[in-house]
């Protein structure tokens, strides 16, 4: 007498710490990861160096109508404007990279679900890009401290806090909407080009023609970092992050079948 024994058939219990660990694994052991961290250290510095002697120069000239900008506020700009873009590259080559040689099937042979795949990636950025954003935006401030002297008044280094907290918070957010662009557009270059036109470009041009741009999650990102509106900008990131995830997942999903 025979019997058919059954296939074992995978569990999906587990599935998230699996697939994090694995990301986190992929991201912990190449080199690309530790360049774009350190990357990103001096194209705050520069922004933020440059702007504060800037600024201090013209306070001390007693320029009309020029006032002194808190440090953090200067820190949060060169976040905005050039730092975030070397964690934006990181992001990018962690899924835009996978496709580029290939090692995207043994992901998604691993993780089918695709927006498990995407939510893996974002979770085992988010470490990283927060750690991050607090370190460079505390780095910043004190940069801006020094650069603008003490014709910029003393420094709130509580204000502070809360801004490099607040900056751990925006990075997280671009970590998911970056991996979501990079799994739509499969390639490094073109995700690097449309954060920059949606997280840079979009809010400046909305702002020079007057047209309103605290929609857009790089206009959110540097409110909830200077404290303007912060309720309002966080609800704005959650909302893209959410919206990035969901559009990704279907467009991927309907793509691939």
């Amino acid at each position: 007498m025979s019997s058919t024994i059954p296939a074992p058939r995978a569990s999906s219990e587990g599935w998230l710490a699996r697939a994090v660990s694995a990301e986190w694994t992929k991201l912990r052991s190449v080199r690309s990861t530790l360049w774009c961290l350190l990357g990103s250290v001096p194209l705050v510095v520069l922004w933020v160096g440059i702007t504060g002697v800037a600024l201090r120069a013209q306070l001390a000239a007693g320029r009309e109508g020029v006032v002194a900008v808190p440090a953090h506020h200067l820190s949060a700009e060169g976040l905005i404007y050039l730092g975030q873009f070397a964690f934006v590259a990181l992001a990018a080559l962690s899924t835009a990279g996978e496709y580029a040689t290939g090692t995207i099937r043994a992901t998604l042979l691993w993780v089918p679900v695709r927006h498990r795949m995407l939510v893996a990636k974002g979770l085992a950025l988010t470490p990283v890009f927060f750690t991050g954003g607090v370190l460079l935006s505390l780095l910043g401030t004190a940069v801006a401290s020094t650069a603008v002297g003490s014709e910029g008044g003393s420094t709130d280094w509580l204000a502070a806090l809360g801004s490099a907290a607040a900056a751990g918070t925006y990075l997280t957010a671009v970590a998911f909407i970056t991996v979501c662009l990079a799994a739509v557009v499969r390639s490094v270059a073109g995700t690097l080009t449309t954060a920059f036109c949606l997280l840079a470009l979009l809010p400046l041009a909305l702002a020079a023609g007057g047209a309103p741009a605290g929609w857009l999650p790089g206009t959110a990102g540097l409110g909830l970092m200077t404290d303007a509106s912060p309720v309002l900008a966080l609800l704005v990131l959650t909302v893209w992050t959410i919206a990035s995830l969901t559009g990704a997942s279907s467009l991927l999903k309907s793509r691939d079948t």
